[in-house]
């Protein structure tokens, strides 16, 4: 796959495609803070709509539906089936009010898939506020008023030791020689993610959070 990134976005595609192909035809689906609207593709058999800021330096947005803070949504409420939430909860100064707001525009039953970082670089400066352990998730969630389904690794242990294997080998200034044994190390946990994913125990670069709204 390359790059520890690609490998990540790889893993998180599998998860959303799995839940898009779940949903009925016509179902209205939010990418919230959907950036470049990449996964619009996925869920073409949809209504798709993004929301999203649009402030960020740097990043090359798609056509978005709302630009707009996730905290003040401009639509009914109870309007969508499906709500794609990734890579966007550690860029809001206030993450609670933004799931209440999410939670505003799901239809009862609905659901919130969300990925978010516990272990990454800083990026998207100076909208980078926070990271998440599995528990604060859980406690995020469970407090805007969502029904958690799970919470799960998106990553292996494997990548996890590749992410930071890559980290470290980026910021060496010079050592050539640990350089190239950082680099060999990267590639090997790559292809151990790949032919033993183990995601059932340590630390991951990411989790993945799915919840759904109470019903009437």
């Amino acid at each position: 796959m390359g790059t520890v990134s690609k490998l990540s976005r790889y893993w998180l595609e599998k998860e959303i495609e799995s839940y898009a192909g779940k949903l009925p035809a016509n179902s209205v689906v939010l990418d919230a803070g959907g950036g470049a609207c990449v996964y619009k593709k996925i869920f073409a058999h949809c209504q798709y709509e993004s929301a999203d800021f649009a402030q960020m330096s740097g990043l090359q947005y798609g056509k978005l539906t709302y630009v707009c803070d996730l905290t003040k949504i401009p639509v009914e409420g109870e309007r969508y089936d499906f709500i794609l939430f990734t890579q966007v909860l550690e860029h809001v100064p206030g993450p609670e009010l933004v799931l209440r707001e999410l939670l505003r525009v799901l239809k009862p039953t609905g659901r919130i898939f969300c990925s978010a970082p516990v272990l990454y670089h800083e990026h998207g400066a100076p909208y980078d506020f926070y990271r998440y352990t599995q528990f604060g998730l859980r406690h995020l969630f469970a407090k805007s008023g969502f029904n958690i389904e799970k919470i799960d690794r998106m990553e292996g242990f494997f990548l996890t030791c590749a992410y930071l294997l890559e980290f470290i080998n980026d910021g060496l200034p010079g050592h050539k020689i640990a350089k190239i044994i950082f680099s060999h190390y990267k590639k090997l946990f790559l292809k151990l993610e790949m032919k033993n994913k183990i995601a059932d125990k340590g630390l991951p670069i990411n989790y993945i959070v799915v919840a759904t709204k109470p019903g009437n």
